[in-house]
């Protein structure tokens, strides 16, 4: 009876951290790793039309008859994180759901979030640092949370779920 109460307890424990990769997990940035993501698809969303971006259709092996797509359709995955004294880097991509990663064809597109100390920042592939906070004033932030409600049959999974999760939906 023992060996089956650990490995139930075993079993929610790796059901619970499903979501999660690895090394996300084992350096306890699960949090982070939340945070990090539903700020790609905010800024994504709000500095881009709010709704959508023409992917680049070498990117999507062809697929031309794809036009214009939400953000918030798409899956962001995990790329890669980095930790290097007080900066935690944590990594995304798009992609399509044959896999293939995507490169939107925006003025801006956010892919890489890091946290310095008690500071949030959205990393541009040129190492630039702008500060989350700074970027959001251009924006309210209900006008995400509107997307959101109005497209929720389109929303990403992983999306929909921390939408429903923070109250959104």
């Amino acid at each position: 009876m023992l060996i089956l109460y650990i490995f139930l307890l075993f079993f929610i424990a790796c059901f619970n951290n499903a979501d999660y990769p690895t090394e996300i997990i084992d350096n306890k940035l699960e949090t982070k790793y939340d945070k990090a993501k539903w700020i790609l698809y905010e800024l994504n969303t709000n500095y881009n039309n709010k709704e959508v971006f023409t992917p680049n259709s070498t990117i999507l092996n062809g697929k031309t008859d794809i036009d214009k797509i939400p953000f918030i359709s798409w899956n962001l995955d995990f790329f890669g994180k980095s930790i290097v004294d007080d900066t935690v880097k944590i990594s995304f991509y798009y992609r399509d759901d044959d896999g293939h990663m995507i490169t939107p064809n925006t003025k801006y597109s956010f892919h890489v979030v890091g946290f310095i100390k008690d500071s949030v920042h959205m990393i541009s592939a040129g190492d630039v640092y702008f500060e989350y906070e700074g970027l959001k004033n251009n924006y309210k932030p209900s006008d995400f949370e509107e997307v959101l409600k109005e497209n929720s049959s389109k929303l990403d999974p992983w999306l929909f779920r921390e939408a429903k999760k923070r109250g959104i939906l």
